[in-house]
């Protein structure tokens, strides 16, 4: 983040050099070659330095240094990119030996990889719809064990069926799910299933 803010500033300070510049010589043809040229000069100089900054940060990755607090950034900007939300509820589900025993495979985690988590939250929306909007004649079986990512959310989260519903979200197991509780379970499913793949 301190590159990044690095990099802005240094980008607003050659972008106003170099307007001042050509302010002050009219705009004239000559001064506008003198200030592309200037400009490919700076870019040149700007590469280096983020190339530069890269390979050190390259080593100390490899090196193990630092590498953990270089991991757990990565993993805070991933997060804030998904507007991340840690529920309370995740506590409560860690001390289930049931529930705690839900995790993604490899296979999960490569699915999730090449769908991306834009296609994981529709498919967590439509299953939500699909299976648990109306309580069904036989819930309790509607949601599969494994197959799909969202799959083992729901049942690692308690959104497997209607009674899992109300016994951990307190959900009238007898109400069509309005859209802001569909949102909300989405919400739930999406953010463990990053809180499971550790921001790989």
């Amino acid at each position: 983040l301190d590159l990044q803010s690095t990099l802005a500033q240094i980008t607003e300070d050659i972008v106003k050099t170099l307007d001042e510049k050509l302010k002050d010589a009219g705009f004239s043809e000559n001064a506008l070659k003198k200030a592309k040229d200037e400009l490919e000069t700076k870019i040149n100089k700007l590469k280096i330095f983020v190339e530069g900054r890269k390979n050190i940060f390259g080593d100390m990755i490899s090196q193990n240094l630092a590498s953990q607090d270089y991991k757990d950034a990565v993993c805070q900007a991933e997060k804030a990119q998904l507007n991340f939300t840690y529920y309370p509820v995740y506590d409560a589900l860690k001390k289930s030996k049931f529930r705690a025993s839900f995790h993604l495979k490899e296979s999960d985690q490569q699915y999730i990889k090449e769908k991306g988590m834009d296609v994981m939250t529709r498919h967590a929306y439509d299953f939500i719809v699909q299976r648990l909007k109306y309580k069904l004649i036989n819930d309790g079986k509607q949601t599969p064990m494994k197959g799909h990512p969202v799959f083992i959310a729901m049942h690692a989260c308690a959104c497997c069926c209607r009674g899992c519903l109300y016994k951990w979200h307190h959900i009238d197991s007898n109400m069509v799910l309005e859209e802001e509780q569909i949102n909300t379970i989405v919400s739930i499913l999406i953010n463990w299933i990053v809180l499971e793949l550790e921001c790989i």
